[in-house]
Protein backbone atom coordinates (compact mmCIF):
# COMPACT_ATOMS: atom_id res chain seq x y z
CA UNK A 1 0.00 0.00 0.00
CA UNK A 2 1.20 3.66 -0.89
CA UNK A 3 1.85 5.33 2.72
CA UNK A 4 3.74 8.58 2.01
CA UNK A 5 4.56 10.76 -0.67
CA UNK A 6 7.40 13.12 -1.30
CA UNK A 7 6.87 15.60 -4.75
CA UNK A 8 8.66 18.60 -6.64
CA UNK A 9 7.37 20.20 -9.27
CA UNK A 10 9.41 17.87 -11.60
CA UNK A 11 8.94 14.18 -9.97
CA UNK A 12 6.83 12.48 -8.03
CA UNK A 13 8.43 9.78 -5.90
CA UNK A 14 6.18 7.30 -4.11
CA UNK A 15 7.78 6.39 -0.75
CA UNK A 16 6.19 3.06 1.61
CA UNK A 17 5.93 3.45 5.34
CA UNK A 18 4.09 2.06 8.15
CA UNK A 19 2.60 5.46 9.30
CA UNK A 20 -0.91 7.31 8.05
CA UNK A 21 0.02 9.88 5.98
CA UNK A 22 -0.22 13.31 5.56
CA UNK A 23 1.08 14.71 1.78
CA UNK A 24 3.64 17.85 2.59
CA UNK A 25 4.67 20.07 -0.54
CA UNK A 26 7.49 22.01 -0.40
CA UNK A 27 7.46 24.37 -2.20
CA UNK A 28 3.98 24.17 -3.00
CA UNK A 29 2.81 26.39 -6.59
CA UNK A 30 0.03 24.58 -7.88
CA UNK A 31 1.84 22.89 -10.63
CA UNK A 32 -0.52 20.52 -12.62
CA UNK A 33 1.94 17.73 -12.05
CA UNK A 34 1.76 17.93 -8.36
CA UNK A 35 -2.01 18.75 -8.32
CA UNK A 36 -2.63 15.73 -10.79
CA UNK A 37 -0.07 13.70 -8.21
CA UNK A 38 -2.64 14.57 -5.47
CA UNK A 39 -5.74 14.27 -7.35
CA UNK A 40 -4.66 10.71 -8.20
CA UNK A 41 -3.64 10.11 -4.70
CA UNK A 42 -6.68 10.96 -3.12
CA UNK A 43 -8.48 7.57 -2.35
CA UNK A 44 -5.94 5.69 -0.87
CA UNK A 45 -7.12 5.48 2.57
CA UNK A 46 -3.70 6.01 3.98
CA UNK A 47 -3.73 9.66 2.79
CA UNK A 48 -5.05 11.37 5.68
CA UNK A 49 -4.19 15.45 4.59
CA UNK A 50 -2.24 17.95 2.58
CA UNK A 51 0.42 20.41 4.13
CA UNK A 52 2.75 22.70 3.03
CA UNK A 53 4.70 25.87 3.58
CA UNK A 54 2.56 29.61 3.44
CA UNK A 55 5.95 31.66 3.08
CA UNK A 56 5.42 33.84 1.43
CA UNK A 57 1.12 34.12 2.80
CA UNK A 58 0.07 33.93 -0.79
CA UNK A 59 0.76 30.19 -1.10
CA UNK A 60 -2.12 29.64 0.98
CA UNK A 61 -4.31 29.97 -2.06
CA UNK A 62 -3.01 27.09 -4.06
CA UNK A 63 -2.52 24.93 -0.71
CA UNK A 64 -6.29 25.53 0.29
CA UNK A 65 -7.62 24.80 -3.47
CA UNK A 66 -5.30 21.36 -3.67
CA UNK A 67 -7.00 20.45 -0.10
CA UNK A 68 -10.73 21.36 -1.57
CA UNK A 69 -10.04 19.23 -4.68
CA UNK A 70 -9.18 16.35 -3.03
CA UNK A 71 -11.53 16.86 0.01
CA UNK A 72 -8.66 16.65 2.62
CA UNK A 73 -7.81 18.68 5.43
CA UNK A 74 -4.50 21.10 5.74
CA UNK A 75 -1.90 21.37 7.72
CA UNK A 76 -0.31 24.95 7.17
CA UNK A 77 2.75 26.57 8.12
CA UNK A 78 2.58 30.39 7.96
CA UNK A 79 5.71 31.69 10.33
CA UNK A 80 5.22 34.98 11.00
CA UNK A 81 2.43 35.37 8.79
CA UNK A 82 -0.27 33.56 10.23
CA UNK A 83 -2.97 36.38 10.09
CA UNK A 84 -2.09 37.31 5.98
CA UNK A 85 -2.28 33.18 5.66
CA UNK A 86 -5.51 33.12 7.29
CA UNK A 87 -7.42 35.58 5.31
CA UNK A 88 -6.72 33.92 2.60
CA UNK A 89 -7.85 30.51 4.43
CA UNK A 90 -11.48 31.79 5.82
CA UNK A 91 -12.00 33.48 2.00
CA UNK A 92 -11.29 29.81 0.66
CA UNK A 93 -13.59 28.64 2.99
CA UNK A 94 -10.71 26.14 4.17
CA UNK A 95 -13.01 25.20 7.47
CA UNK A 96 -15.07 22.90 4.86
CA UNK A 97 -12.12 20.37 4.77
CA UNK A 98 -10.65 21.23 7.88
CA UNK A 99 -7.13 23.04 8.63
CA UNK A 100 -4.72 23.49 11.05
CA UNK A 101 -1.89 26.23 11.61
CA UNK A 102 1.15 24.03 12.23
CA UNK A 103 3.34 24.78 14.60
CA UNK A 104 1.67 28.31 15.95
CA UNK A 105 3.50 31.38 16.95
CA UNK A 106 0.92 33.73 16.14
CA UNK A 107 -1.38 36.29 18.44
CA UNK A 108 -4.49 36.02 20.88
CA UNK A 109 -6.78 37.42 18.09
CA UNK A 110 -5.58 35.38 15.38
CA UNK A 111 -5.62 32.62 17.06
CA UNK A 112 -9.39 32.52 18.29
CA UNK A 113 -9.97 34.10 14.36
CA UNK A 114 -8.90 30.41 13.54
CA UNK A 115 -10.99 28.55 15.57
CA UNK A 116 -13.84 30.55 14.91
CA UNK A 117 -13.12 30.07 10.91
CA UNK A 118 -13.34 26.30 11.73
CA UNK A 119 -9.47 25.54 11.97
CA UNK A 120 -7.15 24.01 14.50
CA UNK A 121 -4.00 25.25 16.49
CA UNK A 122 -1.43 23.53 16.98
CA UNK A 123 1.64 23.68 19.53
CA UNK A 124 4.96 22.49 19.42
CA UNK A 125 7.82 22.62 22.18
CA UNK A 126 7.70 26.38 21.68
CA UNK A 127 4.63 26.58 24.07
CA UNK A 128 7.45 25.45 26.61
CA UNK A 129 10.01 27.80 26.54
CA UNK A 130 10.12 29.90 29.34
CA UNK A 131 10.43 33.21 26.91
CA UNK A 132 7.03 32.37 25.39
CA UNK A 133 4.55 33.91 28.34
CA UNK A 134 2.59 35.56 25.55
CA UNK A 135 1.86 32.45 23.54
CA UNK A 136 0.83 30.36 26.65
CA UNK A 137 -1.88 32.93 27.26
CA UNK A 138 -2.97 32.78 23.74
CA UNK A 139 -3.09 28.57 24.42
CA UNK A 140 -5.40 29.73 27.22
CA UNK A 141 -7.63 31.64 26.22
CA UNK A 142 -8.41 28.77 23.18
CA UNK A 143 -11.21 25.99 23.88
CA UNK A 144 -9.26 22.44 24.28
CA UNK A 145 -11.44 21.34 21.76
CA UNK A 146 -9.73 23.16 18.53
CA UNK A 147 -5.86 22.32 19.35
CA UNK A 148 -3.74 19.71 18.45
CA UNK A 149 0.27 18.49 19.93
CA UNK A 150 3.26 17.89 18.09
CA UNK A 151 6.84 18.05 18.35
CA UNK A 152 8.08 19.29 14.65
CA UNK A 153 10.62 17.15 15.43
CA UNK A 154 14.09 17.46 15.24
CA UNK A 155 13.71 20.98 15.81
CA UNK A 156 12.13 23.23 19.11
CA UNK A 157 12.50 20.38 21.21
CA UNK A 158 10.29 21.28 25.05
CA UNK A 159 11.58 21.88 27.99
CA UNK A 160 13.20 19.96 29.53
CA UNK A 161 15.10 18.55 26.66
CA UNK A 162 15.62 21.70 25.02
CA UNK A 163 18.99 22.17 23.09
CA UNK A 164 18.49 17.95 22.09
CA UNK A 165 17.35 16.84 19.23
CA UNK A 166 13.45 16.65 19.27
CA UNK A 167 12.23 13.33 19.42
CA UNK A 168 8.30 12.30 18.87
CA UNK A 169 8.07 11.25 22.41
CA UNK A 170 9.14 14.67 23.56
CA UNK A 171 4.97 15.98 22.61
CA UNK A 172 4.40 14.77 26.24
CA UNK A 173 6.32 17.59 27.37
CA UNK A 174 4.07 19.91 25.89
CA UNK A 175 1.22 17.71 26.77
CA UNK A 176 1.95 18.57 30.69
CA UNK A 177 2.66 22.30 29.73
CA UNK A 178 -1.49 22.80 27.95
CA UNK A 179 -2.41 20.78 30.87
CA UNK A 180 -0.88 23.08 33.90
CA UNK A 181 -2.52 26.18 31.79
CA UNK A 182 -5.62 24.48 31.85
CA UNK A 183 -5.50 23.15 35.12
CA UNK A 184 -6.62 19.45 34.27
CA UNK A 185 -4.48 16.21 33.65
CA UNK A 186 -2.10 15.57 31.44
CA UNK A 187 -4.27 12.26 30.74
CA UNK A 188 -6.94 14.84 29.71
CA UNK A 189 -5.01 16.23 27.79
CA UNK A 190 -3.42 13.72 25.59
CA UNK A 191 -6.95 12.34 25.19
CA UNK A 192 -9.09 15.49 23.94
CA UNK A 193 -5.81 16.10 21.92
CA UNK A 194 -5.92 12.74 20.12
CA UNK A 195 -9.65 12.91 19.66
CA UNK A 196 -9.28 15.93 18.07
CA UNK A 197 -6.98 15.12 15.44
CA UNK A 198 -8.91 11.63 14.92
CA UNK A 199 -12.13 13.91 14.17
CA UNK A 200 -9.88 16.32 12.24
CA UNK A 201 -8.17 13.64 10.16
CA UNK A 202 -11.14 11.14 9.76
CA UNK A 203 -8.61 8.39 11.39
CA UNK A 204 -9.64 4.63 11.55
CA UNK A 205 -9.69 4.87 15.65
CA UNK A 206 -11.97 4.19 17.69
CA UNK A 207 -11.27 6.47 21.05
CA UNK A 208 -13.44 6.60 24.74
CA UNK A 209 -14.80 9.72 25.24
CA UNK A 210 -12.49 12.63 25.77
Amino acid sequence: IVRSFLFSTDVAVICHCDADAVLAVYPFTGHPKIMRALLAAAPCPVFTGVGGSATPPARSLELAKAAKAIGKPLIIHARDSEREALEILRDMHAGDVGFVMHCFCGDTDTALAVVDAGGHVSFTGNLTFKRNEALRETARALPLESLLLETDCPYMAPVPKRGKRCEPQYVEYVAECLAGLFGVDKAHVARQTTANAVRLFHLPIRLEEA
